[in-house]
């Protein structure tokens, strides 16, 4: 093995070595005790301090490849093999030199014990013995650092409201409406939901408050800690034999109060998910919710260290099927939209006879008309976005992540105006100070001087269903607000022949096969393109 090892490509040299002229012995041999006494020079020709040096052992005893590095600092002494693998030069730390403990003899068996795995049957690297440690080094950091906690499904949902339900994919937290959505089959259909309620701030992250409740005569609690004390699993279940104002009319019952919270979340498999979901008659919606909470309850857990990163997701497994037909009542208007003459129907009711009513649900729908904004985006317009020729929403606030620009053509104007003079009636003064465009009437009068409440969610209009059905059965038409940004979308087509044009008065990023990211426009341009549509078809304004 000796004769292979002279054979192969050491003698290159890699590093500087002391010259024979300027060390303290002219041969270093391979014993413990030449290498306990050699003391190295640290300085160089021209007289400038080296942080180490090298030294090359006698070579009848001592395979080629093995230096010894000794450091000026420390004066701390190394054993380096020195090898050539894949064309390049490279070395490897083999063990600091300590007598009686780490010697030469030491340093061969761990030589010998690398050259054996790492070359071939002509003394050839064929692999790197440099990435094999390091390879071993990360297996082991890995088993000692993933020490998962102990913790049960109801444990980490308890984790997951006290932390404000944290995004997985980027920072911050989820909006308001999906902390909502996934909280009632995660803790809800029981009086703990009705001592909490969902805000977005600034920044569109949700929040979760908490609240006291007269009717059950409960008392705020002070923290999520505290919810969960006045409720644990199983306590103040709504039924729907239960009398009262507030009613579980499908007897559902939460993840939390349900016996499979009770097991540990790594135990936790695909058949226990698929048995729960199963377990009772469920709408393919409910269905598709309660998965979406468990694969959200895992990724947390994989964040904080509940389960093991690597371990596959049980929901991956899991497929909800979509029935044959959709029972739902808006599913009946996917594919449909109003024409002309029903749009400015709808217009002309909300202003002439709505408003009185519902001052700010029919300019809201005013406004939905002749802009074709989604809902869940333009009801978080607050005043400061207003702009000269845009309101222009961040993107914290709109459904596809991205700033969005919509542009104040006449009739949006109109509703602008329409609201600041609604404002001006001393019947509704009291909500001027709201930063929402779209203040709910439902907000308490005596915590309207409290700036911190009016800032939150719960100030805002969240939706027009009373204005609207009022408006149905007036006209004596059928139709769902969705079908208003169908229709916009589908009119603007027709008025701009021009898919690209339509999609950036609308926001829309998904349009037939067209990308949005691979068509730019001025801010000129979509005014201008706004401008066109609203004059030729949206100019309800006399």
């Amino acid at each position: 093995m000796t004769d292979q090892m002279n054979e192969s490509k050491l003698d290159t040299h890699l590093v500087q070595e002391e010259t024979l002229e300027t060390s303290t012995e002219k041969k270093l041999l391979f014993t413990d005790h030449s290498i306990e006494r050699y003391q190295g020079n640290f300085l160089d020709k021209n007289n400038k301090r080296k942080v180490r040096v090298y030294k090359s052992f006698e070579s009848k005893n001592t395979p080629k490849g093995i230096r010894l590095c000794q450091y000026e600092k420390t004066k701390s002494k190394y054993f380096v093999l020195q090898y050539w693998y894949n064309g390049r030069a490279s070395y490897l730390t083999i063990g600091e030199f300590v007598r009686d403990k780490f010697g030469s003899k030491e340093c061969l068996d761990r030589y010998y014990e690398i050259y054996k795995t790492h070359t071939n049957d002509r003394g050839i690297w064929v692999k790197d013995p440099k990435q094999t440690l390091k390879d071993q080094d990360n297996k082991v950091y890995e088993a000692e650092a993933i020490k998962l906690q102990k913790k049960s499904i109801r444990e980490v949902i308890e984790d997951i409201v006290e932390d404000n339900y944290p995004a997985i994919v980027k920072s911050g937290c989820l909006v308001a409406s999906s902390q909502k959505s996934f909280g009632l089959p995660m803790y809800g259909y029981n009086k703990r939901t009705l001592l909490m309620y969902y805000s977005n701030d600034k920044k569109g992250y949700g929040r979760v408050h908490y609240k006291g409740n007269k009717f059950y005569g409960i008392a705020q609690p002070q923290h999520s800690k505290d919810l969960f004390k006045k409720f644990p699993p199983g306590t103040g279940v709504i039924t729907q034999k239960r009398l009262g104002k507030y009613k579980n009319r499908s007897e559902e019952i939460s993840l939390y109060d349900h016996d499979l919270s009770k097991h540990l979340i790594e135990h936790l498999e695909a058949q226990h998910i698929r048995d729960y979901i199963n377990e009772k008659e469920r709408s393919y919606s409910q269905k598709r919710t309660i998965k979406r909470v468990f694969t959200y309850i895992l990724q947390y857990s994989i964040e904080k260290s509940y389960i093991a990163g690597d371990k596959l997701l049980p929901t991956k497994n899991i497929k909800i099927k979509k029935p044959e037909k959709i029972t739902a009542k808006s599913g009946a208007y996917n594919n449909k939209r109003f024409n002309g003459k029903q749009l400015e129907d709808i217009w002309n009711n909300l202003v002439e006879k709505r408003q009185e009513k519902f001052p700010f649900s029919s300019m809201a729908l005013c406004f939905y008309l002749v802009t074709g904004v989604r809902p869940e985006n333009f009801l978080k317009i607050q005043k400061e976005y207003i702009k000269k020729d845009f309101i222009e929403l961040p993107s914290s606030v709109v459904k596809t992540s991205k700033d969005q620009k919509i542009a104040i053509t006449k009739p949006v104007k109109w509703v602008l105006d329409n609201i600041e003079e609604t404002l001006k009636n001393p019947k509704y003064q009291k909500y001027k100070f709201i930063p929402w465009l779209f203040p709910s009437t439902k907000t308490k009068s005596k915590e309207l001087y409290d700036h911190e409440y009016i800032a939150t969610d719960g100030t805002r209009l969240k939706d027009f269903r009373g204005c609207w059905n009022a408006v149905m059965e007036d006209l004596e038409i059928e139709g769902a607000p969705k079908m208003i940004r169908k229709s916009f979308i589908s009119v603007s087509k027709i008025v701009l022949k021009d898919t690209f044009k339509v999609m950036f008065i609308t926001g829309h990023t998904k349009e037939a096969t067209i990308d949005i990211h691979y068509n730019k426009s001025t801010d000129e341009q979509h005014k201008e393109y706004a401008d066109e549509v609203a004059d030729k078809v949206f100019n309800f304004v006399k």
